[in-house]
């Protein structure tokens, strides 16, 4: 074929590249031309009227003639792919092309996914809080520092884990930064906890299970939708963001209590 074509799960949006020496003219709700990609780049008919409802034009700013638009690829968000109809399960669409004169189309379908069952994953959370409670039996200040690290750590790279499945996926875009963030995030704590000043470790492996633990409940939109848009399998990607959450307030809990005797312990005096 003289063109590829990819649709972004998130958001529908259509990305259309032709190969050199090519025409493609992409047909809009009444047949009429709606885009056109060619040698020259891509062009959008502004007095279509489905280029408005597509938004490659303004609704108020619609005109006779073709806009020249830089770049070699058209991407434009097309209405006959958005949603199902309320009470559908399934459905195809079909967008008419031009390419080199000659008809044919871009057909595809939707499907609608049923949501996952919530309470497996709060579970898994809460015995992953109530698992790190454990170091906090007696409340002795080395098991408390040790359960801080190991909780801090699981969660730090649980949470890693998690964006690396959305930010190299194939239309992440804000999700790398956010991944580039974490991960200096991580580095960073990591380096003070082990080279640090030894009084400071522990709070410094409570702000890695904190950051561990707000990674994790930013990707919690994953248990409440059936399309996952991470390149792990779906299980994972949930698991990872699951002991995120959970080792991350587990391991702020332990940071807590462990300031928190040392406050309570008596002082000899001076």
């Amino acid at each position: 074929m003289p063109f590829s074509v990819a649709v972004a799960q998130d958001s529908r949006v259509l990305r259309l590249t032709v190969e050199k020496g090519h025409s493609v003219t992409v047909l809009g709700y009444l047949a009429e031309p709606l885009l056109r990609i060619d040698g020259r780049g891509v062009a959008v008919n502004a007095s279509s009227p489905t280029a408005a409802a597509a938004e490659l034009v303004s609704r108020h700013d619609v005109h006779a003639g073709w806009e020249r638009r830089s770049g070699a690829t058209a991407v434009w968000r097309d209405p006959r792919l958005q949603r199902l109809p309320a009470g559908m399960e399934h459905a195809r669409w079909a967008i008419p092309l031009l390419v080199d004169g000659r008809r044919t189309q871009i057909v595809g379908e939707l499907q609608r996914v049923a949501r996952p069952a919530l309470w497996p994953w709060l579970l898994l959370v809460t015995a992953l809080v109530a698992g790190g409670s454990f170091f906090a039996l007696g409340r002795k200040e080395q098991r408390l520092r040790s359960g801080c690290a190991l909780l801090g750590v699981v969660a730090t790279n649980a949470a890693i884990v998690t964006a690396a499945g959305f930010a190299f996926e194939a239309h992440a875009t804000g999700s790398r930064v956010a991944a580039v963030y974490l991960l200096s995030f991580a580095v960073g704590g990591a380096g003070v906890a082990h080279w640090g000043p030894r009084e400071l470790r522990v709070a410094v492996t409570a702000w890695l299970g904190l950051v561990g633990l707000t990674a994790g409940l930013a990707y919690t939109e994953e248990f409440l939708h059936g399309v996952v848009l991470s390149v792990l399998p779906v299980t994972v990607s949930r698991v990872a963001a699951a002991l995120a959450v959970g080792s991350g307030a587990a391991a702020c809990l332990l940071g807590g209590l462990f300031y928190e005797r040392r406050e309570l312990k008596p002082h000899s005096p001076g």
